[in-house]
């Protein structure tokens, strides 16, 4: 298939703005003691982003609680536990530099899922297995 230039350049920006989302967070957990206001405005930010993308694609927003709205809720829930597992265990001193890259596991458990769970099967699928085992390694050798 080759190297599509879209994906990478996907991946790069979202990586971008997830390590100064990152930075951010070590910010505010430095400065900020209180955990619950934290949660809040962080939350508070996640549901602005969210409502601004509504209202600039409202063509045709329907509410309507079907399968793929609840897991779509599911996955949402899933997203703000992990995030108050990573303020949690920042604002408790953990280096975020050091956790950074245990994070970075869900690379080899997303590959691994998305084959397995979710049938998608590349033709490159054990390149993308290696991949993601050597992207596992190398945060091993990190640690």
């Amino acid at each position: 298939m080759g190297l599509d230039l879209r994906v990478v350049s996907i991946g790069i920006a979202i990586a971008v703005i997830w390590s100064i989302y990152l930075i951010l967070l070590k910010l505010s957990v430095t400065f900020v003691s209180d955990m619950r206001s934290l949660a809040f405005f962080l939350g508070l930010g996640a549901f602005l982003v969210f409502v601004f993308y509504a209202l600039y694609n409202s063509q045709h927003l329907e509410l309507r609680i079907t399968g793929p709205s609840v897991i779509a809720l599911l996955a949402g829930i899933f997203w703000a536990i992990g995030l108050l597992i990573l303020y949690t265990s920042i604002s408790h001193g953990i280096e975020i530099s050091r956790l950074s890259p245990l994070v970075g596991l869900s690379i080899l458990f997303v590959s691994v899922m998305g084959i397995f769970l979710l049938n998608e099967a590349p033709a490159e699928w054990f390149q993308i297995l290696i991949g993601a085992g050597l992207v596992t390694l190398g945060i091993y050798v990190i640690l």
